[in-house]
């Protein structure tokens, strides 16, 4: 049981740096980097702005 839950947590920091590697060679500048190139959608910018104010009430209380 404990090599199984090592190897899934070695999977789950394999996928993530494999994810900010692909997501690295697509920066090209400090615009890419802040504000992602103006490429996001509505959807990624509403729900990022709600996932926001959630977590700032969250501190709150």
């Amino acid at each position: 049981m404990e090599i199984s839950k090592l190897i899934a947590l070695g999977l789950y920091v394999i996928i993530l740096f494999l994810i900010g590697y692909f997501a690295s060679r697509r920066v090209k500048s400090m615009s890419d980097f802040y504000v992602g190139g103006k490429n996001m959608g509505f959807w990624a910018v509403a729900f990022s702005a709600r996932a926001t104010g959630e977590s700032g009430w969250l501190f709150l209380l």
